[in-house]
Formats: C-alpha cells, sequence, structure tokens
C-alpha cells in the first residue's frame, strides 16, 4: 500500500513539474505581435461564442478580429491587437479567472472585453461552485450530494486524478459524465489547460438552466470570478456584454455593472432588433445551433463594441472604470 502511494505521490509530483513547464512556455508563445513595442491591446475574454467556432476563418471572422480590423482601419493604426488569450471550448468562469492574472500580466490591455457565463451551469472544471452550493437545511440527501460535488471538484485539483479521469473516459466512451476531448486536448488538460472535460454525475448536481432559471448559488459564482477578473484589470478600461441570445440574465448582468460602473452592451437588443420570427433570420446570423454566431453575426458584436469604444474613447488609457468593485467578497462562508 505504501508504495502505491509513493508512486502516486511521485506521479503527481512528476506531472505538476510538467505543468509548470509546459504552461511556462505555454504563456511565453502567447503575445506573438501583441508584445512587440508600442502594441495597443485589447482582451477579449469568453470562450467558444468568441473564439468563433465553426468558422472558416477565425483569424478573421470572429467578433475580435472584425472588431481589431475595424479599430485599426479607423485610427490607422496595425499595433492594435484585439487579443482572445488562451479562451477553450467549454471554459468556465473559473478557469478564466484563475489564469486572468497571467493573462493580464502578459499583454497589459488597455480595454478587457468579457462575454461569459453560458457555460458555468454544466462545466464544473475548476469550478468554484462549491462555495456557493448550500445544502437545504435538515435533507440528509441535499447536503450529501453538496459534500460529493465539492469533494470531485477538489480532486480535480490533482493532476494524477485527471490522468485517470481522462484514461477512463478514453477507454469506456462515458458520453453522458463527459465532454469528449481530443487526444491532444486531454494531455494539455492534465497539464494545466483549460480542461474541456465535465466531472459531473448528472444525478447529483442541483438542477441548473440557462436565462432566468438559473439558481443562487450559479449566480454567486459568475459574480465571484467576475468580481475576481474586473479586481484584476484595475488599470484598463472593462467592458461587460451580453450574449447575442440571452444565456446570463439580464437583470444580474445589470447588477454587475451598476455596482461596479461599468458599461454593458446588450448585444441581445441588437439581434432581437435584426432577428425575426422565422427560422430563415435565424440561419442568417447563426450557426444550426442558433446560438454560435457565423461571420454575420459577429459583425454586429464587433460593431456594437467599436461605436461604444469610439464614442468613449477607450482607446487611451484612462482610470479605471471600477476601483471600487467588491463582487469578489459576496462569498458564503
Amino acid at each position: 500500500m505504501c508504495s502505491v502511494i509513493a508512486v502516486l505521490v511521485l506521479l503527481e509530483l512528476g506531472l505538476r513539474l510538467a505543468g509548470y513547464i509546459y504552461m511556462r512556455r505555454s504563456y511565453a508563445s502567447l503575445n506573438g505581435s501583441a508584445g512587440s513595442p508600442g502594441a495597443i491591446n485589447i482582451l477579449a475574454i469568453g470562450e467558444s461564442s468568441t473564439i468563433g467556432i465553426w468558422l472558416e476563418h477565425q483569424d478573421r471572422e470572429s467578433y475580435p478580429k472584425q472588431l481589431e480590423s475595424l479599430l485599426r482601419a479607423h485610427y490607422r493604426n496595425d499595433r492594435i491587437n484585439v487579443v482572445i488569450p488562451g479562451a477553450s471550448i467549454g471554459w468556465n468562469t473559473s478557469q478564466m479567472a484563475n489564469r486572468f492574472q497571467a493573462y493580464y500580466d502578459i499583454y497589459r490591455p488597455r480595454l478587457v472585453i468579457f462575454m461569459v457565463g453560458a457555460n458555468n451551469y454544466w462545466s464544473f472544471s475548476e469550478s468554484h461552485i462549491g462555495k456557493f452550493l448550500v445544502p437545504i437545511e435538515g435533507n440528509l440527501k441535499s447536503r450529501r450530494n453538496v459534500m460529493i460535488v465539492r469533494a470531485l471538484i477538489k480532486l480535480d485539483e490533482f493532476k494524477v486524478v485527471k490522468l485517470i479521469k481522462h484514461v477512463y473516459f478514453a477507454a469506456t466512451q462515458q458520453k453522458e459524465s463527459f465532454q469528449p476531448a481530443p487526444l491532444n486536448g486531454r494531455i494539455e488538460g492534465v497539464l494545466g489547460s483549460p480542461d474541456v472535460e465535465l466531472w459531473r454525475p448528472t444525478s447529483l448536481v442541483p438542477s441548473v438552466l440557462r436565462n432566468w432559471s438559473l439558481g443562487e448559488a450559479e449566480k454567486q459564482l459568475l459574480r465571484y470570478d467576475l468580481g475576481t477578473m474586473i479586481g484584476a484589470a484595475k488599470d484598463s478600461h472593462i467592458l461587460l456584454m451580453q450574449y447575442p441570445i440571452v444565456s446570463v440574465p439580464p437583470t444580474l448582468l445589470e447588477e454587475i455593472s451598476r455596482e461596479c460602473n461599468i458599461p454593458l452592451i446588450r448585444n441581445d437588443l441588437s439581434f432581437k432588433e435584426v432577428l425575426g420570427s422565422q427560422k430563415e433570420t435565424l440561419d442568417a446570423y447563426f450557426f444550426s445551433d442558433h446560438w454560435h454566431p457565423n461571420a454575420k453575426g459577429y459583425s454586429i458584436i464587433a460593431k456594437n463594441v467599436f461605436d461604444y469604444i469610439q464614442a468613449n474613447d477607450l482607446m487611451r488609457l484612462g482610470k479605471n472604470a471600477a476601483p471600487n468593485c467588491l463582487l469578489s467578497s459576496n462569498l458564503r462562508h
């Protein structure tokens, strides 16, 4: 038994050392032209809806890249970069918050744009949701479920557990319990990149739905993670955005916007103006899932951000918009 424990400890230490080296190299290779002298950087924080999943040309058709083109043309400055730092399909706001400081230190952006939160209801890798899950008083099953969810999230911090989990999922293809990922994605997830895997036994996790059905714990989670990132971006302008199709309660984003004195861009209202009730209209701006925008849909988002930046002169380095934001202090103990 002792020998097994020793092997696991050595494997954990080896994986952590490999992960440390991998992440250092990963961060060092990020900046590209954004690290050149005189670069003016904007960070676009998000997931698949920011990356531009399914676009034929992500490098120019996603909203960050369309925004970059608009800004470069308007200001006649090719040193403007709109960067999607390390964005991964399926990652949640806790994964973003855990890496945000590193990205911020690398790019030193003038502006940070957040369009986040849509994956929190299903993605629990690295999630801080355990801080806010409260069992129903007097309900032993509820208390047990909360303890199990917290334990699973805590266990996921160990790289040996991640490795075993990936090997098991790859071998058994437990599709109900995980989001399939290619081999290179699995290896990177073990070493420290955002893990796409679902670490969620469906029967144990409280029902969490999108839009206005989000539970109180999920609302607190978004406030906590956003507060962490907003606090780290103290020297930059900040913009908060709603998704084209409402995926975070508008009232919650409005509260955060008001409490932190951060502008909120309601992309959903812009799309509501151009979208009719006919399927053909949706197909004109979205892919077949009617949630991820296509190039035409992203042009609306890019134009919304561009108009706000231009109208409020956000390309100059100014005072932080939210010096007194205390979202992350709303932590339940």
